[in-house]
């Protein structure tokens, strides 16, 4: 009578891998030691050859549940180099998702420094949270009966630098500040993203104007020549909207990297299971969308 060298169990029906293991305890092995998943690979392997109806008779919903995963050997391969970039863009995709979340609550702002704001231009430093400047931004131009444009320049971490400066109209405004000295203190400061927000004091509206697109194609291409992501914003009252951005294919965090992925994959079955569950659940989350 077959006997489990592990459990000690036995049966006429139990059956035992060639270790004499039963397939239980075999089961939690598996998910004990990551390595011991050579079985797996083995299509003539007498242990995956039982009848399926027995065990989900005997079994839990659980256990049914691993049973039908261990069942599909393919999730338990290395990802192959396809799947590594797949999985490398929708990684940062989330990862820019999850920065680069703007509240859309109202900012309190010092009213002084706002009745004081230079209409000439001027760099100023602040530290604010990347997820509450397109909110500042706003708050500071709200009632502004002329087109003002800001800058800021942010890291991973917060924002750096702001700019601002006053437009001659109340239908235009143009960025009075140097591009070449903003790229270099860019550097200088390792800020990797340039915000430009601008408000619409007449219409209210939050459509871009053709010379919006226009202006917002050129300083992409600016930025992308020199490194750096881009997003363009514009405001009116308490509300704004994103109406272009651009994320350079250097812009890749450390985890999304495919490097990174490489050395996670292929180290055990557990891991490749892993890798491939998160393909899987966020395959529709590749593209940037702000």
């Amino acid at each position: 009578m077959p006997k489990c060298k592990n459990c000690y169990r036995s049966g006429f029906y139990l059956m035992l891998n060639k270790d004499g293991i039963c397939k239980n305890c075999w089961i939690k092995s598996l998910f004990l030691k990551e390595d011991d998943v050579v079985y797996l690979k083995s299509d003539n392997d007498q242990s995956l050859q039982v009848e399926r109806s027995y065990y989900e008779k005997k079994a839990d919903k659980k256990f049914c549940k691993i049973y039908k995963i261990l069942y599909n050997n393919d999730i338990w391969l290395p990802l192959t180099d396809e799947e590594i970039i797949r999985l490398s863009k929708i990684r940062k995709a989330m990862y820019i998702k999850k920065n680069f979340k703007f509240t859309r609550n109202e900012i309190v702002v010092n009213h002084t420094f706002r009745s004081r704001m230079n209409k000439d231009g001027k760099w100023y430093r602040i530290s604010d949270p990347i997820s509450e400047f397109p909110a500042l931004a706003t708050a500071l131009l709200k009632h502004k009966q002329h087109e003002w444009i800001l800058l800021g320049l942010s890291t991973d971490e917060k924002m750096e630098f702001m700019w601002m400066n006053k437009g001659n109209t109340s239908f235009s405004v143009d960025f009075r500040g140097d591009l070449e000295t903003t790229i270099l203190l860019a550097k200088e400061a390792k800020c990797n993203t340039v915000f430009m927000v601008h408000n619409h004091p007449n219409s209210y509206s939050l459509t871009p104007s053709s010379q919006d697109i226009i202006s917002s194609k050129i300083f992409t291409d600016l930025f992308t020549e020199n490194k750096l992501n881009f997003i363009d914003i514009v405001c009116a009252r308490d509300n704004f909207k994103i109406f272009a951005c651009n994320f350079i294919d250097d812009y890749v965090p450390e985890l999304a990297t495919v490097d990174s992925i490489r050395k996670l994959n292929g180290i055990s079955p557990i891991k490749n299971w892993e890798l491939r569950q998160e393909l899987i659940s966020m395959r529709n989350c590749s593209s940037i969308t702000l």
